[in-house]
């Protein structure tokens, strides 16, 4: 597939492809199954090992994210709070309430951030910071902006980026005190008047470099300035609750994995990190929200929420094919994590207020 420099927005290249260019019989796109597992090829089998009750409201929750050093799972839920669970008994251990319209959750030197939103208000949009052994929420730092959503962490600079839905930008916070995030700039995402708004990013820092999703376009920056770099036109459809949706660095093979509301052939883009190229486009059983890797697997799974989709496809990022889809018996499955000791995902259940650990097997 090739792209071509279509257009100029603010003097920075937008870059448009046919996204049906890759579209094959062997991709074809599959009917959805409604028990059981399908399978594209013999890689691996997925068993289910673990089915946690959640406590709290049901529905829409927003992400799921691990501290893999104390073996715990934080859940943002559809109410006011975030469940804590163990992996070593898989049974819920802590509800930390008093987090209002909590998003996006990550995990950085002993503490866990929550993005604490949407909308306006004196308790929303903020940066909650809680204590990973403590599981105490230590202090609550107010952002610039509203509707607090995705955020990723740079270690090595000790910077913490959060895209703010609302305002189409991206906040700059230096965690070198992790306990107490500080406020450094605002970066603009492009296109200008986006309709859904930032979405999903993340930073690379071997190649200074911050990718984020914003309406159907995949946009590239410089880390540290903010200077945007590209900005990627999928030509997919916007839907209700956007496009291009999570992302995920795969470092083996340098590639930006974007996963977005479009179910079909067209679904999931793999990107050159370093060329900002489509270097291929795979199928998607359903609308993907949040995606979860296992680097030493070589697995990506992406967890659906749209088009009666209940569960997660799974990828492997050497041969960049999908290879399984995995039903779980509950709707709105949008987001999951990997526990990194023992290679079990864990996909959130929405609709029935549960998580389902999933242990993946090679095949001889």
């Amino acid at each position: 597939m090739k792209l071509k420099k279509s257009l100029v927005l603010s003097g920075i290249a937008v870059m448009t492809m046919g996204v049906g260019a890759l579209t094959t019989s062997a991709f074809a796109f599959q009917t959805l199954q409604t028990k059981g597992v399908f399978t594209v090829n013999n890689t691996y089998d997925f068993h289910k090992v673990a089915t946690i009750s959640l406590p709290g409201v049901k529905g829409h929750g927003d992400v799921a994210a691990i501290d893999p050093h104390n073996g715990r799972i934080f859940v943002s839920m559809h109410g006011p709070q975030v469940d804590v669970v163990s992996t070593k008994t898989d049974k819920t251990i802590k509800v930390i309430d008093g987090i209002p319209g909590p998003a996006d959750i990550r995990y950085y030197k002993g503490y866990m951030y929550v993005a604490q939103g949407p909308g306006a208000g004196p308790d929303l949009n903020a940066i909650v910071v809680i204590g990973a052994d403590s599981l105490k929420v230590i202090d609550k730092v107010k952002t610039k902006g509203t509707t607090p959503d995705e955020m990723t962490i740079n270690p090595e600079t000790h910077t913490l980026y959060i895209g703010m839905d609302d305002n189409n930008w991206v906040e700059v916070y230096n965690v070198s005190n992790p306990a107490k995030p500080v406020y450094e700039k605002t970066f603009h995402m492009l296109p200008p008047a986006a309709e859904s708004g930032t979405d999903s990013g993340l930073v690379v820092p071997s190649l200074n470099k911050l990718f984020w999703s914003d309406d159907w376009y995949q946009g590239v920056y410089n880390a540290t300035t903010g200077e945007p770099e590209a900005l990627v036109d999928f030509q997919i459809p916007l839907k209700k609750y956007g496009a291009c949706k999570g992302n995920e660095y795969v470092a083996a093979n340098n590639t930006v994995w974007v996963a977005t509301t479009n179910a079909g052939n067209d679904g999931m883009f793999v990107m050159n990190a370093k060329t900002n190229a489509v270097e291929k486009v795979l199928p998607e059983m359903g609308g993907v929200d949040g995606l979860a890797q296992d680097p030493k697997l070589g697995l990506i799974y992406a967890f659906m929420r749209w088009h009666g989709s209940h569960g997660f496809d799974v990828y492997d990022t050497h041969k960049m094919e999908r290879i399984a889809h995995i039903n779980v018996p509950s709707g709105q499955t949008h987001t999951g994590v990997v526990d990194p000791n023992t290679h079990i995902v864990y996909a959130f259940g929405g609709d029935e207020g549960m998580l389902y650990g999933y242990k993946p097997e090679r095949i001889k």
